[in-house]
């Protein structure tokens, strides 16, 4: 009852305290950047950029999608949590507004995609502690959606060969993890 609540204020107090000798500084510093005015308009979604093969900023891991395609995983709280934190900021990633907004409203940035790839590690490494109550029949399911899902990023990019070094690389790498995958169940 009130012993609980009371933990809770204090511990609440304390933590606030230890925390406010790095974030007053850093909201200061934030509030008080001088940026330069960015005049090139800033679009709301750009999805030309390709996640599963040639982007620049981050690349989706086969192993995070046979995971995130494997839907008796999400009965376990803390991979649903890393799933949806790194679907956000996948989102986020097509998004050059929200890009500006982690850069203080100024020319797009994408400052957020580390969280994506530790929110994506997250998961996989959540998912990998659960494999064995993974029936195959779910591995061999969320391997056919992986394979989809790598087949239609490649047949929707324009400027990807089949046989062009990212397409072979990524393909293969895809096939041993999904071998092992279901190797392993």
């Amino acid at each position: 009852g009130w012993q609980h609540v009371k933990l809770f204020v204090i511990g609440g107090l304390i933590g606030a305290g230890m925390s406010a000798v790095s974030f007053i500084p850093a909201v200061y510093g934030f509030l008080h950047n001088h940026r330069p005015s960015y005049s090139l308009p800033i679009e709301a979604f750009d999805f030309s950029d390709n996640i599963l093969f040639t982007s620049r900023l981050v690349i989706v891991p086969a192993l995070f999608l046979l995971f995130m395609f494997t839907f008796s995983l999400y009965k376990v709280w803390t991979f649903r949590l890393f799933v949806l934190l790194s679907v956000i900021f996948i989102l986020f990633h097509f998004s050059p507004m929200m890009a500006s907004v982690f850069n203080g409203f100024s020319a797009p940035k994408y400052r957020f995609e580390y969280v994506l790839s530790f929110a994506m590690g997250g998961a996989a490494a959540t998912g990998l502690q659960y494999i064995t109550k993974v029936g195959k029949k779910n591995i061999v399911t969320a391997s056919v959606m992986v394979v989809a899902a790598y087949l239609l990023f490649f047949y929707k990019d324009q400027d990807l060969s089949f046989l062009s070094l990212p397409s072979i690389g990524v393909f293969l790498f895809m096939l041993l993890i999904l071998t092992l995958a279901i190797g392993f169940v």
